[in-house]
């Protein structure tokens, strides 16, 4: 299943539908994808830096806009942030999770497309004001790296102290929707199924193991004698 998010990509090896080497190549392309396609931005809006946009000032940063990079309001703190990163992940996540990988889902689906985009659509509206909205590890790093090695770029204002949260945010959320899922597919009657199965197996073994007690031979009374 093609996807771009890093953090799909763990949710996926920890669900056991990817190998852990298969998710290391989505991981490297997702993010030299990433660092590329930024590259591409800050080419081609680089003359924009220092011009005057409409006669009232001048375009925000160098490189321009800082290329969308991710940052936290002022009035957030680190924690507010780590936070509302983990739950617009968890809810992105579990949306993918359910309509596109498990299969037995309730809300499985022939175009998944149609959920999940709306559900990254409402994750945005949230976020944007006060992380800016990453749930990507990707997409944090691209805009960041490309800032960092322009000659004009601000590298402290897109990696700060609050700049982990765009890692750990979506990475605890896909271990966490990885563990309710499992939980959801958990089938009770199948485990006591095995246990009964267990329990008979091993009453055979002691069957095996300890012979049965020796009876001694019946005497029959013929006549009133007794026979040997």
């Amino acid at each position: 299943w093609v996807h771009m998010d890093p953090g799909v990509s763990f949710m996926m090896m920890l669900q056991r539908q990817m190998s852990w080497k298969k998710m290391l190549c989505y991981w490297g392309a997702q993010f030299l994808g990433a660092i590329v396609a930024s590259s591409l931005v800050w080419a081609a809006s680089s003359g924009m830096s220092g011009k005057p946009m409409y006669d009232e000032g001048e375009v925000f940063n160098r490189p321009p806009f800082n290329l969308g990079a991710n940052g936290l309001d002022d009035f957030v703190t680190t924690g507010n942030g780590f936070l509302l990163e983990l739950m617009g992940s968890f809810f992105f996540f579990f949306v993918i999770s359910q309509t596109a990988l498990d299969k037995k889902g309730i809300a499985v689906t022939n175009f998944p497309a149609i959920p999940i985009g709306f559900t990254l659509v409402v994750v945005h509206i949230c976020l944007i004001p006060f992380t800016g909205c990453g749930v990507n590890p990707a997409r944090t790093l691209g805009p960041s790296a490309v800032v960092c090695m322009s000659s004009t770029g601000k590298c402290d204002e897109v990696i700060a102290s609050w700049y982990w949260i765009y890692w750990a945010g979506p990475l605890v959320a896909a271990w966490l929707v990885a563990e309710v899922t499992a939980l959801m597919q958990w089938n009770v009657d199948e485990i006591e199924d095995v246990m009964s199965t267990k329990v008979s197996t091993d009453m055979d073994l002691v069957d095996d193991v300890i012979p049965d007690t020796p009876t001694k031979p019946e005497q029959s009374v013929t006549n009133g004698e007794g026979a040997c």
